[in-house]
């Protein structure tokens, strides 16, 4: 192969990887609304599509070739609300759900409405839930962490 060539080789790959840079960037701004996609695009979109996947049970969990939970997770979501006490105020600042585990992040006043928390997920049909971990705020309140997995055990 001539230098020529190899020259004309290397600059159609170039152009190709180009269109495939800007179709990737077109895609990141319809999906996400933003003009330029960061560097670590790819694992942003694998990141909305797990979290996706786990809200619609459609699919299978790549990782495991497992068929998904059976408890859809915004029904596990209602059941664990609708478990929840009255009467303690809670800060929700996260909402995990996977496959096999829920997670929630929050605060609340008391570490004992914390503990109440934890009971009332591990109450919720098909999952079972650890203490809570928590952490007293300097504002006042606790910062807590509940993990509950469904049909597992802990001991």
């Amino acid at each position: 192969m001539s230098f020529d060539g190899t020259f004309a080789k290397a600059s159609a790959i170039n152009q190709r990887l180009q269109a495939l840079n800007d179709a990737r960037q077109a895609i990141y701004a319809q999906a996400f609304g933003t003009k330029k996609a960061p560097v670590g695009a790819a694992a942003r979109v694998a990141s909305k599509r797990i979290q996706l996947v786990g809200l619609t049970q459609s699919g299978r969990n790549e990782n495991d070739g497992q068929e998904l939970s059976d408890m859809p997770a915004l029904d596990a979501l209602r059941d664990v609300v609708a478990a929840l006490p009255e009467d303690v105020r809670i800060k929700l600042l996260k909402t995990r759900i996977e496959t096999r585990q829920l997670t929630l992040r929050g605060q609340t006043a008391r570490h004992r409405d914390a503990e109440r928390i934890a009971e009332a997920v591990g109450s919720v049909q098909g999952l079972t839930s650890r203490p809570p971990r928590t952490s007293r705020l300097k504002s006042g309140g606790v910062e807590f962490s509940i993990v509950a997995s469904r049909g597992v055990t802990h001991e």
